[in-house]
């Protein structure tokens, strides 16, 4: 509204100064009451949703110029949390994950659309139908202490994260990392190549396809001479290969690690920033109000008033999507009247999500209509279908028979004697605020068509016990994938899941999904990767096993004197560190 009055005012005559006069008075009024209140420009301003083909997640609102070119120096300040694990490879912590990435790397990495490119290892060959791997790395990579990259220190890293997975039985709190290696994938073992310190095979007892690539982006730690076992708690000194290097660190007194830029480091240009601080914080909410008080130059947060610091004008905001999805699945083994796809299909066009985002999250999500981010290079624009379209869902029910003959504001049909309430419940958590305010709207969206949804709030533990035990027609539930999530829909909608615990437990069954969840897997070339995934998105809304919500968004807020940032990415804020630079 506010943006509009402006438009319209710039048509009028540029004499008529007493109008614009008023309007700029208005418009310090505003900005004077939020810089009071601390809210967010979002909660006036009429929400804007991009489409479902737009990546731009970035933000940056009145920014000023940055300088045109770079300027080489100075210190970074940021934060992370205390984390329970240093070991890059086992850590759960998502601030060391994203911190990690400025002193180690992987065998491979990610640009901003999510596309696999190399880091450690320069290429790689497959032999046997995908069922041997051998990757060429990367010559005259220098590891920080200034010994050599060998294919040595990429066994002694595979070599940690097989332990832990055996230690563990595949199951339970395995990482983050050994989860994305083994899921689906029966690695034998990792070899040496014969008179060749810079190639690595990986030995399979069954193919696999690219996806294995994907996987390979866990960051290489040294070889240890000295280490008669494996221990993946040791860690000390953290010594990598990446951007930076540790000068200093004290998690116990000062809390802090101090590191400089790697003048020797192979990637290119190497970083402009001279130093980094991180500095090590109880919380989030500790850090937030570390950034607040200047202490430090950036904080990566998802709290929904995340704008308000750009709208005052003391911040940059740099928003991004996270791999949290969320969605309603539902029971197809006991699914009620959602055993109807016309039913699902006619839910999916009464939920207004544009609405849940702005009310809800304030603007702090990206409506979706499959399990695939849009930012993602194998996203399918074509697969955005389900708009808010009440006409539409009412058409649809209309046409299937179903009609208010009592009248009673909930739509019916009659089978034989029997009539049939269209009515469902979806089951929530009970102290998850967001989740009962979702469903409080969108309960209010399926009422206006004649749609009843009824709320079952449960505590955490019988959530997920009703989950197990197939006690529920629908829940809204959140999927929290890797990156790129590629192997990640198998584990949930593959017909094979179905009673392995939370493993497909929706109980969804397609051989037609199944085959092209198989041949992601086992697909060796983009091309052919990229056109089964558009068969699957097609799958996805055509037969709708599950009615997808949206992506939740985070945001990464800087001090205006940090420049160079393009798209920062979840567990990847610091993917292009070394194209930044700071500015008085």
């Amino acid at each position: 509204m506010l943006k509009n009055n402006i438009k319209n005012c710039m048509k009028f005559d540029r004499g008529n100064t007493q109008m614009l006069r008023k309007l700029f008075v208005y418009i310090i009024i505003i900005i004077m009451f939020l810089s009071a209140t601390g809210c967010s420009m979002s909660k006036i301003l009429p929400e804007i949703q991009e489409d479902g083909n737009s990546s731009g997640l970035t933000h940056e609102p009145d920014l000023p110029v940055e300088p045109s070119l770079p300027i080489k120096g100075g210190q970074l300040r940021i934060p992370i949390i205390q984390p329970k694990e240093i070991n890059p490879l086992f850590t759960e912590s998502k601030d060391f994950m994203n911190f990690s990435g400025l002193i180690y790397e992987g065998l491979f990495a990610y640009d901003e659309d999510l596309n696999l490119i190399p880091g450690l290892a320069e290429s790689w060959e497959v032999y046997d139908n995908g069922a041997l791997w051998q990757l060429q790395l990367r010559k005259g990579v220098k590891w920080h202490d200034g010994t050599e990259f060998t294919a040595r220190d990429v066994k002694y890293s595979f070599d940690l994260l097989f332990k832990e997975m055996e230690d563990n039985g595949g199951q339970g709190t395995i990482s983050h990392y050994t989860r994305r290696l083994f899921a689906g994938r029966d690695i034998a073992r990792v070899e040496f190549i014969v008179n060749n310190p810079y190639a690595i095979a990986i030995v399979l007892n069954k193919p696999t396809g690219r996806t294995l690539l994907e996987a390979l982006t866990f960051p290489i730690i040294p070889f240890k001479e000295e280490a008669q076992d494996l221990d993946t708690e040791d860690i000390s000194p953290m010594i990598g290969t990446g951007p930076y290097k540790v000068e200093r660190w004290d998690l116990e007194v000062d809390n802090f690690i101090k590191l400089v830029r790697n003048d020797s480091w192979w990637g290119k240009p190497t970083p402009y920033i001279d130093t980094i601080i991180a500095q090590i914080y109880k919380d989030k909410e500790e850090s937030l109000e570390a950034f607040k008080s200047g202490e430090v130059d950036l904080v990566d947060t998802h709290v929904i008033y995340a704008e308000s610091y750009a709208a005052k004008g003391v911040a940059r905001l740099y928003r991004y999507l996270t791999n949290n999805y969320i969605y309603i699945g539902i029971n197809h083994a006991n699914p009620g009247i959602l055993g109807d796809p016309k039913i699902r299909e006619a839910v999916a066009y009464s939920i207004d999500r544009k609405d849940i985002i702005s009310r809800v999250y304030f603007g702090n999500a990206q409506a979706i209509d499959v399990p695939v981010p849009i930012d993602a290079w194998y996203y399918d624009p074509d697969s955005r279908v389900f708009d808010y379209q009440p006409a539409m869902a009412q058409k649809i029910l209309q046409e299937a028979g179903w009609k208010d003959f009592d009248r009673d504001g909930i739509l019916d049909k009659l089978d034989g004697a029997q009539k049939i309430d269209l009515r469902f419940t979806i089951n929530a958590i009970m102290d998850n605020n967001i989740q009962k305010e979702t469903l409080e709207l969108i309960a209010e969206q399926l009422r206006e068509i004649g749609i009843y949804m009824e709320i079952r709030l449960l505590p955490w533990e019988d959530y997920i016990e009703a989950l197990e035990t197939g006690n529920f027609e629908a829940v809204l539930a959140t999927y929290t994938f890797g990156i790129p999530g590629a192997t990640d829909l198998y584990s949930m909608l593959h017909s094979s899941g179905i009673g392995s615990g939370l493993d497909n437990y929706m109980g969804y069954s397609s051989a037609t999904l199944d085959r092209l969840l198989e041949e992601v897997n086992l697909t060796k070339e983009t091309e052919d990767f990229h056109n089964a995934y558009n068969k699957i998105q097609s799958h996805l809304v055509e037969k709708l096993p599950i009615i997808s919500l949206y992506y939740e968004t985070s945001s990464l807020i800087t001090s205006q004197k940090l420049n160079g940032i393009k798209a920062p990415k979840e567990l990847m804020i610091f993917r292009d560190v070394n194209k930044w630079y700071l500015s008085s």
